[in-house]
Order: C-alpha cells, then sequence, then structure tokens
C-alpha cells in the first residue's frame, strides 16, 4: 500500500539531518594546496638545486616563466573548485588564462634566448626526453593526490574539473623541473614541456571519466 504523501514528508522531514556546505573554493585551494606546495619545497630544498634557481631569479624572463608557472597550477585548482559548484561563476578560468599566457610567453622567451645561444647546434628532438619523464611521473603523482582530495568535486562539470588538474599538476610538475634542470631551455624542451602537460591534462580528463564509470 502507497504511503500518504503527508506520512511520508514528515517521515522524511524527522529523519533529515543538517548537511554541512563545502567551504569556499579559495578556503579549498588552501587546504589542497598548501601542504602539497610544503612537499614540493622539501624536495626541492634537499633533492634539487634551490641556489641555482635563486640565482636565476633576477632574471625577468626566468622569474615569470617560474612564478606564472606556479600561479597557473594554483589558479587551475581554484577553478576546479569553482567548477565544483553548481550555478557558480567560474572567474577562476580568466585568472588560469592568464597566467598560463604569461607562462608561455616567457617561457618562449627563454626558449629564444636558448636556441640563438646553440645556434648551429645539433639537438636531437629526444634531448629533452628526461624533461618530458621528469614532469610526467611528478605531475602524475601531483594529479592523483589533487584527484584524491578534490574526488567528490569530479561529480560535478567532470571534464572541465579534471583538465584543470591535469593543467595544475602538470605546471607545477614544471616548476619541480626547474630546480633539477640548468635553466637554459631550446624549442626542444619547450616542446617537452608543452606534451607533457597536454599529456597530463589527457590523462586527467581519461581517468575521470573512467572512475565515474566504473561501479
Amino acid at each position: 500500500m502507497r504511503e500518504p504523501t503527508d506520512d511520508l514528508i514528515d517521515r522524511l522531514s524527522a529523519s533529515a539531518v543538517p548537511v554541512k556546505p563545502n567551504q569556499p573554493p579559495f578556503v579549498r585551494l588552501l587546504l589542497v594546496a598548501l601542504p602539497i606546495l610544503a612537499i614540493m619545497t622539501l624536495v626541492a630544498a634537499f633533492a634539487g638545486d634551490p641556489h641555482t634557481v635563486m640565482d636565476h631569479m633576477s632574471d625577468p624572463a626566468f622569474a615569470a616563466s617560474t612564478l606564472s608557472a606556479v600561479a597557473t597550477g594554483l589558479t587551475a585548482i581554484y577553478a576546479a573548485l569553482a567548477y565544483a559548484v553548481p550555478g557558480r561563476t567560474n572567474t577562476g578560468v580568466t585568472w588560469v588564462f592568464m597566467s598560463a599566457l604569461v607562462w608561455l610567453v616567457s617561457s618562449g622567451v627563454l626558449c629564444t634566448r636558448g636556441m640563438a645561444a646553440h645556434q648551429g647546434a645539433d639537438i636531437s628532438i629526444f634531448a629533452s626526453a628526461d624533461c618530458f619523464v621528469f614532469i610526467m611521473m611528478s605531475g602524475t603523482v601531483l594529479a592523483l593526490l589533487f584527484y584524491t582530495a578534490l574526488r567528490n568535486a569530479v561529480f560535478i562539470n567532470t571534464l572541465q574539473v579534471t583538465a584543470m588538474l591535469g593543467l595544475a599538476a602538470a605546471t607545477l610538475g614544471a616548476t619541480l623541473l626547474a630546480f633539477f634542470h640548468p635553466p637554459e631551455s631550446d624549442l626542444v624542451d619547450f616542446g617537452a614541456h608543452l606534451a607533457a602537460t597536454a599529456a597530463l591534462i589527457l590523462f586527467m580528463m581519461t581517468a575521470g571519466r573512467g572512475a565515474l564509470a566504473s561501479p
């Protein structure tokens, strides 16, 4: 026998419990990003070459490339969190594109200078394979950490959220690479960075859809 509507409403109301709303995206960004940035800092300080990086921060192009990579990673995490809020206007995407544009332009300047310095040198397309592998390995670890921390957010706007997380992982992985790689750059280095970024974005978008499809 079907339960009367009024009785059903009364029963559901009696068993209802308050729902704790999510923290604002900026607060969640701090909760997610600060521990990961702390780990990256420790790795860079004890396993990398922070002194060389600090010495080259006086170079505007190098400083802009490094800082904008970090900014792209952080704004991408923020954009992913904002995408997870239904109906929210995602201003974070604008910040992502702006910081990514600075990253691309400044990295392009470093690339152009490096090519001019090594003019006539025979550079193999596989010369930066180690860079690609490093970004992919470190970026995959970061991507999985992001996915684990934000797994509930993936169920809303899946492709946008996972694409932003992939971009964040790639740019932060590229930032970490700067502490293990000479500051010089060339076209092959630049191409390896872009290829690793695209691969991580596709990996995260595919992994996100696969996770939702799994039982």
